[in-house]
């Protein structure tokens, strides 16, 4: 299945200007937080977070000053970048917001440069996963960490 990007580049727009948005977002901000948890088993300093498809900040309004120094949050859709909430500002973690359609594309980050990798509940509409999952090994350290969270298939079929 080949996902039209143009189309869901539409939807995550029009999501992202749904007034009654809390009535969706509790699944994404329950896995988010589990995720960001999970950051916190790393016992070495990650210096540089990138979390890919970071929408309204599920996972990043989570870190900690305790796991990251410095944070790259991706997504697509440029409204719902602007509604990402960051970490909270007495964390002190330098924050950047880049607008970036990721699939299929290159990250914009040089080889071996970022120590963590997240991505949330975004990956599975991405048409190129092996091509994506090549690019995060490329941008990882040696030693870095990619946590991730998606759906497989058939997992939401009683609900189409």
């Amino acid at each position: 299945m080949c996902i039209n990007l143009k189309a869901k580049a539409l939807q995550r727009e029009r999501a992202a200007h749904r007034p009654d948005v809390d009535y969706f977002d509790y699944l994404k901000e329950e896995l988010g937080y589990r995720l960001a948890d999970r950051v916190l088993d790393i016992t070495r300093d990650m210096d540089l977070c990138l979390d890919i498809g970071c929408g309204r900040g599920y996972v990043t309004r989570h870190l900690t000053a305790r796991s990251i120094k410095k944070l790259k949050c991706c997504e697509m859709s440029t409204t719902m970048l602007e509604q990402c909430q960051l970490p909270d500002e007495s964390e002190n973690i330098e924050c950047e917001k880049i607008n970036y359609d990721f699939d299929g594309r290159a990250l914009p980050f040089e080889d071996e440069s970022i120590n963590l990798v997240t991505s949330s509940l975004s990956l599975h509409w991405v048409n190129n996963l092996p091509g994506l999952f090549k690019e995060i090994n490329r941008v990882l350290k040696k030693d870095g960490v990619f946590i991730g969270s998606m759906f497989g298939g058939d997992t939401l079929f009683e609900v189409s």
